[in-house]
Protein backbone atom coordinates (compact mmCIF):
# COMPACT_ATOMS: atom_id res chain seq x y z
CA UNK A 1 0.00 0.00 0.00
CA UNK A 2 1.48 3.75 -0.65
CA UNK A 3 0.31 5.81 2.27
CA UNK A 4 1.90 8.81 0.01
CA UNK A 5 -1.08 8.88 -2.23
CA UNK A 6 -3.18 12.04 -2.36
CA UNK A 7 -5.56 14.43 -4.38
CA UNK A 8 -5.82 17.99 -5.06
CA UNK A 9 -8.95 18.91 -6.88
CA UNK A 10 -8.83 22.20 -8.18
CA UNK A 11 -12.29 21.76 -9.85
CA UNK A 12 -14.68 21.41 -6.82
CA UNK A 13 -16.74 24.86 -7.72
CA UNK A 14 -16.84 26.11 -10.84
CA UNK A 15 -18.95 29.53 -10.31
CA UNK A 16 -17.27 31.99 -7.72
CA UNK A 17 -18.88 35.63 -7.37
CA UNK A 18 -17.36 38.28 -9.49
CA UNK A 19 -15.06 40.75 -7.89
CA UNK A 20 -16.29 39.94 -3.85
CA UNK A 21 -16.33 42.92 -1.97
CA UNK A 22 -17.03 41.75 1.71
CA UNK A 23 -14.88 38.21 1.97
CA UNK A 24 -12.73 35.68 3.26
CA UNK A 25 -10.81 32.88 2.83
CA UNK A 26 -9.82 30.12 5.25
CA UNK A 27 -8.55 27.09 5.66
CA UNK A 28 -9.70 23.24 7.90
CA UNK A 29 -7.50 21.13 8.02
CA UNK A 30 -7.46 17.70 10.20
CA UNK A 31 -6.76 14.11 10.73
CA UNK A 32 -9.94 12.24 10.42
CA UNK A 33 -10.39 8.94 11.78
CA UNK A 34 -12.43 5.41 10.48
CA UNK A 35 -14.80 4.03 13.40
CA UNK A 36 -13.52 0.80 14.29
CA UNK A 37 -16.34 -0.82 13.26
CA UNK A 38 -15.47 0.23 9.45
CA UNK A 39 -12.82 -1.74 7.51
CA UNK A 40 -9.22 -0.34 6.66
CA UNK A 41 -8.80 1.67 4.10
CA UNK A 42 -6.74 0.55 0.87
CA UNK A 43 -7.07 3.51 -1.41
CA UNK A 44 -9.66 6.43 -1.73
CA UNK A 45 -11.97 7.31 -4.25
CA UNK A 46 -13.82 10.05 -3.57
CA UNK A 47 -14.18 12.69 -0.58
CA UNK A 48 -16.98 15.38 -0.92
CA UNK A 49 -17.59 18.59 0.99
CA UNK A 50 -20.85 20.55 1.79
CA UNK A 51 -20.94 23.87 3.46
CA UNK A 52 -23.95 24.73 5.18
CA UNK A 53 -24.16 28.07 7.33
CA UNK A 54 -25.31 27.58 11.17
CA UNK A 55 -25.40 30.74 12.39
CA UNK A 56 -24.15 34.39 11.83
CA UNK A 57 -23.86 36.91 14.35
CA UNK A 58 -22.26 40.74 14.35
CA UNK A 59 -19.66 41.71 16.64
CA UNK A 60 -18.69 45.38 17.54
CA UNK A 61 -14.90 45.41 17.34
CA UNK A 62 -11.87 47.82 17.14
CA UNK A 63 -11.81 50.79 14.40
CA UNK A 64 -8.89 51.77 13.39
CA UNK A 65 -6.18 50.36 10.71
CA UNK A 66 -4.41 47.44 11.38
CA UNK A 67 -1.07 46.46 10.84
CA UNK A 68 -1.21 45.46 7.46
CA UNK A 69 -2.83 48.71 6.48
CA UNK A 70 -6.74 47.35 6.38
CA UNK A 71 -9.50 49.78 7.36
CA UNK A 72 -11.32 48.28 10.18
CA UNK A 73 -14.76 49.40 9.89
CA UNK A 74 -15.65 47.91 14.06
CA UNK A 75 -18.07 45.33 12.22
CA UNK A 76 -17.07 41.99 11.87
CA UNK A 77 -19.37 39.24 10.94
CA UNK A 78 -18.54 35.76 12.45
CA UNK A 79 -20.03 33.05 10.09
CA UNK A 80 -20.64 29.07 12.19
CA UNK A 81 -20.25 26.62 9.22
CA UNK A 82 -21.15 23.24 9.32
CA UNK A 83 -18.88 21.06 6.90
CA UNK A 84 -20.53 18.08 6.06
CA UNK A 85 -17.54 15.67 4.62
CA UNK A 86 -18.20 11.89 2.96
CA UNK A 87 -15.30 9.81 2.32
CA UNK A 88 -16.04 7.34 -0.36
CA UNK A 89 -13.29 4.29 -0.14
CA UNK A 90 -11.93 0.89 -0.79
CA UNK A 91 -11.09 -1.42 1.89
CA UNK A 92 -7.83 -3.18 2.82
CA UNK A 93 -8.98 -6.74 2.22
CA UNK A 94 -9.56 -9.43 -0.50
CA UNK A 95 -13.12 -8.84 -1.37
CA UNK A 96 -11.91 -5.12 -1.70
CA UNK A 97 -15.40 -3.47 -1.44
CA UNK A 98 -16.18 -0.07 -1.34
CA UNK A 99 -17.31 1.68 1.90
CA UNK A 100 -18.45 4.99 2.84
CA UNK A 101 -17.84 7.24 5.99
CA UNK A 102 -19.19 10.76 7.00
CA UNK A 103 -17.90 13.49 8.92
CA UNK A 104 -18.70 17.09 10.45
CA UNK A 105 -16.80 19.81 11.09
CA UNK A 106 -17.81 23.05 12.43
CA UNK A 107 -15.32 26.54 11.94
CA UNK A 108 -16.24 30.02 12.59
CA UNK A 109 -15.31 32.50 9.85
CA UNK A 110 -15.13 36.02 10.78
CA UNK A 111 -15.32 38.82 7.33
CA UNK A 112 -14.92 42.12 8.13
CA UNK A 113 -17.85 44.60 7.23
CA UNK A 114 -18.49 48.13 6.65
CA UNK A 115 -20.06 50.09 9.73
CA UNK A 116 -22.76 51.49 6.88
CA UNK A 117 -24.23 50.11 3.89
CA UNK A 118 -25.94 52.90 1.09
CA UNK A 119 -26.81 54.82 4.43
CA UNK A 120 -27.89 51.90 6.18
CA UNK A 121 -26.62 50.06 9.32
CA UNK A 122 -24.94 46.67 8.91
CA UNK A 123 -26.39 45.41 12.56
CA UNK A 124 -30.34 46.53 10.60
CA UNK A 125 -29.36 45.23 7.38
CA UNK A 126 -28.40 41.67 8.93
CA UNK A 127 -31.82 41.78 11.45
CA UNK A 128 -33.92 42.49 8.02
CA UNK A 129 -31.93 39.70 6.34
CA UNK A 130 -30.99 41.93 3.48
CA UNK A 131 -27.59 40.12 3.56
CA UNK A 132 -26.35 37.00 1.60
CA UNK A 133 -23.67 35.07 2.87
CA UNK A 134 -22.64 32.49 0.58
CA UNK A 135 -19.67 29.32 1.35
CA UNK A 136 -17.86 27.99 -1.79
CA UNK A 137 -15.25 24.91 -1.18
CA UNK A 138 -12.10 25.90 -3.69
CA UNK A 139 -10.25 23.00 -2.79
CA UNK A 140 -9.73 19.96 -0.95
CA UNK A 141 -6.73 18.32 -0.45
CA UNK A 142 -6.13 14.51 1.40
CA UNK A 143 -3.75 12.23 2.31
CA UNK A 144 -3.90 8.43 3.59
CA UNK A 145 -1.37 8.69 6.94
CA UNK A 146 -2.48 5.04 7.12
CA UNK A 147 -5.15 2.70 6.82
CA UNK A 148 -7.27 4.34 9.94
CA UNK A 149 -6.51 8.16 9.41
CA UNK A 150 -6.76 10.26 6.75
CA UNK A 151 -4.92 14.05 6.76
CA UNK A 152 -7.49 16.86 4.77
CA UNK A 153 -7.33 20.34 4.13
CA UNK A 154 -10.34 22.43 2.63
CA UNK A 155 -9.94 25.71 1.26
CA UNK A 156 -13.27 27.52 1.82
CA UNK A 157 -14.26 31.04 0.64
CA UNK A 158 -17.64 32.96 2.37
CA UNK A 159 -18.54 35.72 0.23
CA UNK A 160 -20.91 38.42 1.90
CA UNK A 161 -23.30 40.85 -0.25
CA UNK A 162 -25.67 43.31 0.85
CA UNK A 163 -29.12 43.07 -0.73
Amino acid sequence: MNYDSYKLDTSIQSIYPQNPKYFKEGTICEIISIPSFKPDIESILDFLVWPEIVDANLIEATQGVSNEGILLSGQKLVVELKLRQKLTYVENEPEHSVHANYFETLKSIVVMLPEKFSGKKTCDLLRVKRVSITPYIEDVYYKILDERNIYNCILIFVDVKFC
